[in-house]
């Protein structure tokens, strides 16, 4: 195998032998230089990077300049991706890097059962991810009037409406936070009870809808590529469901399986 000292190995994903492919797209440097590491059985998509911006002691500074990382995040995912609609690809971790096509070959051959069966469960499906959104303060304010209701039934003088309802604005909006996680993750639930692989992901960033919806609750779900329709089924009739209970549902795909294939492997991330 030809070393250089001066590059690294950039690893997009795992291809069963046989069934590899070389992208259309440019790679993570803008170039088409790819190369296949291959044991009998697996082949590792990657290509070659140079040490200066992706060793150990410069690529955690690279990672926080968002102008280094956007494109080579944009090209990661391109590549996948045309890998994706051409074969069957088993993702890796974005930032992972190795010394030598050798050492790559070494993890390949070491690890090699669990990579085929991990490439076999995926065989056939694709990867669907689904946000739920969520009003908090349409939701907080429903709440209040509620409340309010119950207070003027109860023989509440109208005097007081303003000054109660003041007090339970700041009150009601931890429960309307609460009761439409709730909601979400009860979405989520019925989903997972159809059969579908799901992956829960945990981070939520600050996305917001532009009618005011936040961002509330993301999942990932592994789904056959020849039984889409009973999904999008599902998830319409939840749609339905809760389309005046403050929630709006967006579902993005389809992507190569990423979520069902990062652990696999939690220690290729950086440079090896």
């Amino acid at each position: 195998m030809e070393e250089h000292e001066d590059s690294l190995i950039w690893v997009y994903g795992l291809c069963r032998k046989g069934e590899e492919y070389v992208p259309t797209v440019p790679d993570i440097e803008g170039t088409s230089n790819y190369t296949l590491v291959a044991t009998s059985q697996v082949v590792a998509l990657a290509s070659q990077v140079p040490t200066q911006e992706y060793g150990q002691s410069s690529v955690q500074q690279n990672i926080a300049n968002n102008e280094w990382l956007v494109p080579r995040m944009v090209a990661y995912a391109n590549v996948i991706a045309d890998t994706f609609e051409n074969t069957l690809i088993m993702p890796w971790r974005f930032g992972t890097v190795f010394e030598s096509d050798r050492r790559l070959l070494d993890v390949l051959q070491t690890h090699e059962p669990v990579l085929l069966q991990t490439l076999e469960k995926v065989r056939g499906t694709e990867e669907w991810g689904l946000k739920v959104f969520a009003h908090v303060d349409n939701r907080a304010a429903a709440l209040v009037e509620d409340q309010l209701q119950t207070a003027m039934a109860q023989g509440m003088p109208p005097g007081r409406m303003h000054f109660i309802r003041r007090k339970l604005a700041s009150s009601m909006q931890a429960q309307a936070q609460a009761e439409l996680k709730a909601m979400a993750l009860a979405m989520h639930q019925r989903i997972e009870s159809c059969g579908y692989p799901t992956h829960i992901i945990g981070k939520n960033n600050n996305e917001r809808l532009k009618t005011g919806e936040v961002l509330t609750f993301k999942a990932a779900y592994l789904v056959s590529k020849n039984s889409r329709e009973p999904f999008f089924s599902l998830v319409d009739n939840l749609r339905r469901e809760y389309t005046h209970q403050n929630i709006v549902l967006a579902l993005t795909g389809p992507w190569a399986p990423y979520s069902f294939c990062d652990g696999v492997m939690p220690y290729l991330n950086g440079v090896d």
